[in-house]
């Protein structure tokens, strides 16, 4: 897939400078591994799984001066080393969180010739809506979320609106469902389910209750891209629940 010009956390390559020119921008086909999962009677079967997915940003500078040019190289050198938020407008309203693997340097026989730059991400190698989906309220809802890609994470804010706490909280999301016992959710309190590098995390006052999630709760809250699903918190109060998530485009 080619497009063209790119941005990192809100700043465009080709705005740097004036002398700074985008030639291409190549998202790279995703990488991915075979797991072998076990099947019920015996043998295995093999899932694809993302590992990794990388876009090259191929550029010239338009500077004869080769003191110049180097420090102009500099600058873009800068620009893209911490990674961040890359954005390409060929995917309006979507984003990529990466890393730089690859810095771009000056060519010892041709100083003059084009140079690449290489970010890459595995926390989540998807893009995904520069905007989050939130749906707030109790009992029973709908959430739907944009995007191609099978499904996405979903992260839960709980509030106990009762008269007394919450020692059991069911969470469900399309077809995952997480359940918590023998927990203490006190009164007007909050409980923070999130996804935190494609790792659950859960808590109450800043003290983990993953210990009190039953054998049978999923890994994590998913649900699915580009179709609606049903999404609901229930316990033992009443409760007010905050769904989020970012659709993803495979």
């Amino acid at each position: 897939m080619t497009i063209h010009d790119c941005a990192l956390n809100g700043a465009s390559l080709s705005w740097l400078d004036e002398r700074i020119c985008v030639l291409d921008v190549r998202e790279d086909a995703p990488r991915l591994r075979l797991p072998a999962f076990p099947l019920p009677l015996g043998g295995q079967f093999l899932a694809p799984v993302r590992e990794s997915l990388s876009v090259r940003v191929t550029f010239a500078i338009h500077e004869e001066d080769p003191a110049r040019r180097w420090s102009l190289l500099e600058l873009v050198r800068a620009w893209a080393a911490d990674g961040g938020i890359l954005t390409l407008d060929a995917r309006p309203d979507q984003q990529l969180t990466v890393v730089c693997t690859e810095l771009p340097a000056l060519a010892a026989e041709d100083w003059t010739a084009p140079m690449t730059i290489c970010f890459t991400t595995t926390r989540c190698p998807y893009w995904e809506a520069a905007e989050p989906t939130i749906l707030t309220g109790s009992g029973t809802m709908t959430l739907a979320l944009p995007g191609t890609a099978e499904d996405a994470p979903v992260s839960v804010t709980v509030t106990n609106e009762g008269s007394g706490p919450v020692s059991r909280l069911n969470l469900q999301c399309g077809s995952t469902c997480i359940i918590f016992e023998d927990i203490t959710l006190p009164v007007g309190s909050k409980c923070y389910v999130e996804v935190q590098d494609g790792l659950l995390s859960a808590t109450i006052n800043g003290e983990s209750i993953l210990p009190n999630r039953t054998p049978g709760s999923d890994d994590l809250l998913l649900a699915p891209c580009g179709k609606s699903c049903t999404a609901a918190a229930s316990g033992t109060q009443p409760l007010q629940a905050t769904f989020s998530a970012r659709g993803r485009y495979a």
